[in-house]
């Protein structure tokens, strides 16, 4: 994905696999010559406006979508503390973090798994302001194909594979994390250059407003958002739905 394609290719190719794959070339930022491989084009940025990223207001607090995709599972933790990668498989959070207890401040966790096709936008936004911990965490794995068919197959996948875990604070200093999970051939998850610096110079912490770029895969896989709640939210979002960066996935009623 990363070898230079000559500038008189770009545009037929990277053409071709937008009609293969229904990538909208029109939201990229630059023209498709400018782009000098498929990973290039992959990872790229969107045009001013191409999305809206909603807010909070008399409809009560809210939380977005961090990408473009489809949601394979979203809720509370089922029963027995476990989460969906799809309908009836399930694996227990601390496997996804590679912790032994969950942080303090999730306590009532919440969830929502995309995955990201090869025609969708690649990158990962933030799904609310949160204030990111230092350093992010890559956690070894291997690198299986994570397609809904594949997930409905392999028993704790994204526990499994290779995955890049940014965690913070959101709401009230509840626990927020970001579980970017390897695919097929995709180990590469790049962090934006301004917060890739913060996080190296081992700041105390970052912050990254609602809908903020935070980085992106070179190549397709899946995110797992996970975020403490109260008990009264409502899925936006369900099982199946396609999303994009910045709807809503969930969202706390108005007080009354």
């Amino acid at each position: 994905a990363r070898a230079p394609l000559p500038g008189f290719a770009r545009r037929p190719l990277l053409g071709a696999y937008c009609r293969l794959y229904g990538a909208d070339a029109r939201e990229a930022s630059r023209p498709l010559e400018e782009y000098e491989s498929l990973a290039a084009f992959f990872s790229r940025e969107l045009r001013p406006g191409a999305r809206r990223v909603a807010t909070e207001g008399r409809d009560g607090r809210l939380v977005v979508s961090p990408c473009d995709g489809h949601v394979l599972a979203a809720g509370r933790l089922r029963p027995g503390g476990v989460l969906e990668q799809v309908k009836g498989m399930t694996y227990r959070p601390e496997e996804l973090l590679d912790v032994e207890r969950l942080p303090e401040g999730a306590r009532n966790l919440h969830y929502a798994v995309i995955y990201l096709a090869p025609g969708d936008y690649h990158a990962i936004h933030a799904p609310a302001a949160l204030r990111l911990r230092s350093p992010p965490r890559r956690v070894p794995g291997r690198l299986l194909p994570v397609s809904p068919a594949v997930a409905a197959w392999v028993p704790r996948l994204h526990a499994t594979n290779e995955r890049l875990i940014l965690e913070g604070e959101w709401a009230d200093g509840r626990y927020l994390g970001l579980v970017a999970v390897g695919a097929l051939g995709v180990g590469s998850i790049v962090l934006e250059r301004g917060l890739a610096r913060a996080l190296r110079q081992e700041l105390p912490s970052a912050d990254a407003a609602p809908g903020e770029r935070l980085g992106a895969f070179e190549m397709g896989s899946t995110v797992v958002l996970l975020y403490d709640a109260p008990e009264d939210w409502a899925l936006e979002a369900t099982e199946g739905a396609a999303v994009r960066m910045g709807q809503p996935l969930a969202r706390q009623p108005p007080c009354k």
